[in-house]
């Protein structure tokens, strides 16, 4: 996936933030702005590869079928807890790095599946959260991170990774993966919080969805508007788990 640039300028008629540079996906226009595009299906060519290394774009990989587990906590000692806590339920995984705690393991799976977050709070209130980035998603895997400045890192080196010795995971590795990390969280004081589809999800979406609408790729439009349903299915689904794990 072409990724913008961090510090790109963005097209008048772009959905796109700037605090999306150099995370969303986008392309380089011929008057050098960047807009978003149909990037959820279909495969690059190597001639559209080239191109997209020409403008200098970041690289994203769709998560439909290789999910990442984002480890968004920027304490040292907790990532790495959650990362030991994550490999001994879903097994070994490449991990990406950002910005530094924070880390991303890659996956693979034959069954795709919605999003889902975890939210919580440390000691100092400060919020970190724990995302499933899954069908409909993508996260950076190449370029130029656009907090740090500095380039992504990936252990064992991208070049190195092959889909078939990626370790597969579903929904039911998920849920013990997100059972034990919620007790876990809970035996060390730290409050956690309910899984809720927020309006940001639901705007990402029907602005995305509009944009497929008006470019005629009305499957794909389709396919954003399913994807809206099961995040919102999955956001109920993890309400009760959590009421579940804590109250039993």
């Amino acid at each position: 996936v072409s990724i913008t640039q961090p510090d790109c300028e963005l097209s008048s008629a772009s959905s796109k933030q700037q605090r999306d540079r150099g995370k969303a996906p986008g392309i380089r226009k011929s008057n050098g702005k960047w807009t978003g595009y149909s990037w959820c299906s279909g495969k690059p060519s190597r001639s559209e590869i080239k191109q997209w290394r020409g403008w200098n774009a970041n690289f994203g990989l769709r998560s439909t079928f290789f999910p990442g587990i984002d480890i968004d906590v920027l304490d040292e000692d907790l990532a790495e807890d959650i990362e030991k806590l994550a490999i001994g339920i879903l097994g070994d995984a490449p991990t990406r790095i950002g910005r530094y705690p924070k880390r991303l393991l890659i996956y693979r799976t034959d069954k795709p599946f919605p999003k889902r977050i975890l939210k919580f709070w440390n000691t100092d209130q400060e919020e970190s959260l724990v995302e499933v980035l899954g069908e409909g998603q993508q996260f950076v895997i190449e370029g130029i991170h656009s907090t740090t400045g500095k380039s992504y890192s990936c252990t064992p080196g991208l070049d190195s990774i092959h889909s078939e010795v990626l370790k597969p995971i579903d929904e039911n590795l998920l849920n013990k993966f997100f059972f034990k990390l919620m007790k876990w969280l809970s035996d060390k004081g730290i409050k956690t919080k309910k899984y809720d589809p927020t309006k940001q999800d639901r705007t990402r979406i029907e602005q995305d969805t509009r944009f497929l609408i008006e470019t005629k790729n009305l499957a794909a439009a389709q396919k954003r508007l399913e994807l809206q349903r099961a995040e919102e299915y999955d956001g109920l689904e993890q309400q009760r788990a959590v009421e579940v794990a804590t109250y039993g």
